[in-house]
Formats: structure tokens, C-alpha cells, sequence
């Protein structure tokens, strides 16, 4: 038989509390970490539907755009067509343009061609142009350099810089059937290079430095590098770079020269790297 004890009825009952109370604590505890969590996923749920909105609204804006764009693009080939289509040569050539690039109509060689020669043969020096990169290039037709002189030569006597400087690269070259000229490749190249043309200032300045068509002269190939450098052209950046390293036409200047080499090397110059490893 069991003897009933007060004392120690007691202890037992304030020893299952204190479990109880625990086992409570530790299951709202839980709860609240359940809770939490379920709060978390729930906050990075809505944000994530949030980003996909964002990405949805933004994808359809930009198809909206793309779509505005074809459009018009398709519109202003129609209009360009009809005005080319009756003879207006500044027409013509946007047509042969418009097909080089494709827009508003498939990309077609071909096409550019015929359109550019209608626009050449009626005296648009930027046709004549685009014709002669077309014979250079073997763009929708047959590859042939002297094609190429010949629509270039016809622009440059209009003054159209870049035909200016493709001229001057045959001269310096000796291609298209002309013979390598020192003297005309640096007359044509000028003629660019004085209306700003960074690549044919670079050629000139080129010229200068080794003495091809010209007197050697450093600091007037500084001078053309220069104008050339400024307007971001890294073969020129490089050259000028290595001028002011071995103090040729200007005062010797490492940091200088490092600067530029960084300059050109940022557009994959490869030279400019190679002094930079090498050098600075």
C-alpha cells in the first residue's frame, strides 16, 4: 500500500509544471521560428514576383519598342524606295544604305550595289563612296581594287574625306593599279587629315616619322598623332606613346607614354600592350 506523503506530492506536481512550462516554451518557440520563416519565404516570394512583373513590363516595353522601331524602319524604307525609284540620287543612296543595314527590308549586298551605282552615276560623292568599299571589300559583288580607285578618285575630287583616305591607303600600298606613291599617298591622306579624318591623320603622321613622301620630321608627326590620338585612335595613341617614351618630336615623357599605351591597349591595341608589359 502507498503512503500518502504532502511533501512530496508537492515537489512532484511543481516538477511536471516546470516540464510542462517548458515543453510550452519550446513549442512556441518553434512556432514563432516556423512563423518567421514562413514570413521570410512568403517576403521573398512576393519580391521575386515582383522582379518577374518588373521583368515581364520591361521585356514587353522593350518589344513594344522594338516593334515602334521595325515599323518605322519599314515605313521610312517605303518612302525612301518610292523617292529612289523616281530617280532621286540623295534617295538612292539612303536605299543602298538601308540595305547594307538591313533595316526596314532583309539585308542585301546585292541591292546596296544597284542602288549606290544608280546614286554614283548621278555624282553623289558619298555613293561613289560606298561603292568603291563595296569593290574593296567584295561586298554583293566581285572583288576588284581598281573598280575601288576608280569610284573613290571620282569622291575624292568632291572632297569627301574618306575616299580621300582610302586613296591615299592605295598610293601607300600600291594597289587597285595604281603604283606605290609615296608623294600621292600623302597628298590624298592630307587632304583627309585637314578635314579631320583621325585615321588619315594617323597615316600622315606616320609619313612624317619614317620620312615616306615627306622630310622626316618628328614633330610634325607628333603633331598629326596627336590630333589623331584625341579623337580615340588607338594606332595613334600607341605611336604618340612611343614617341614621348623615346623623346622623338617632343620632350621624353615615361608617364606620358604610358598614359596613351593604357589608352590603346583599352581599345585591344596590341602593340600598346605589349610596351606596356615590356616597358612601362
Amino acid at each position: 500500500m502507498q503512503i500518502y506523503h504532502p511533501d512530496k506530492h508537492t515537489k512532484h506536481s511543481s516538477s511536471v509544471q516546470k516540464r510542462a512550462i517548458k515543453k510550452f516554451t519550446e513549442i512556441n518557440q518553434a512556432y514563432e521560428t516556423i512563423k518567421l520563416i514562413h514570413e521570410k519565404e512568403q517576403n521573398l516570394k512576393r519580391k521575386k514576383d515582383k522582379e518577374n512583373q518588373s521583368k515581364r513590363e520591361k521585356k514587353e516595353k522593350e518589344q513594344k519598342e522594338r516593334d515602334l522601331k521595325q515599323n518605322e524602319e519599314k515605313i521610312k524604307f517605303k518612302n525612301t524606295l518610292k523617292k529612289a525609284e523616281q530617280g532621286d540620287a540623295n534617295a538612292q543612296n539612303n536605299l543602298g544604305f538601308l540595305y547594307i543595314k538591313g533595316q526596314g527590308v532583309p539585308q542585301d549586298k546585292q541591292e546596296a550595289v544597284k542602288w549606290y551605282r544608280f546614286a554614283a552615276e548621278q555624282g553623289v560623292a558619298l555613293a561613289q563612296t560606298h561603292l568603291g568599299v563595296m569593290y574593296a571589300t567584295g561586298g554583293g559583288v566581285a572583288q576588284d581594287y581598281k573598280e575601288a580607285v576608280k569610284w573613290w578618285r571620282l569622291s575624292a575630287k568632291q572632297e569627301d574625306a574618306y575616299a580621300q583616305f582610302n586613296l591615299g591607303v592605295m598610293y601607300y600600298e600600291g594597289l587597285g593599279g595604281v603604283p606605290q606613291d609615296y608623294e600621292a599617298a600623302e597628298k590624298w591622306s592630307r587632304l583627309s587629315a585637314e578635314q579631320g579624318d583621325e585615321s588619315a591623320q594617323f597615316i600622315l603622321g606616320l609619313m612624317y616619322e619614317e620620312g615616306l613622301g615627306v622630310p622626316q620630321d618628328c614633330k610634325e608627326a607628333v603633331k598629326w598623332y596627336r590630333l589623331s590620338a584625341e579623337q580615340g585612335d588607338a594606332s595613334a595613341q600607341c605611336s604618340l606613346g612611343e614617341m614621348h617614351y623615346g623623346g622623338e618630336g617632343v620632350p621624353q615623357d615615361y608617364a606620358e607614354a604610358i598614359r596613351l599605351w593604357k589608352l590603346a591597349a583599352e581599345q585591344g591595341d596590341e602593340e600598346a600592350q605589349y610596351n606596356l608589359d615590356n616597358y612601362a
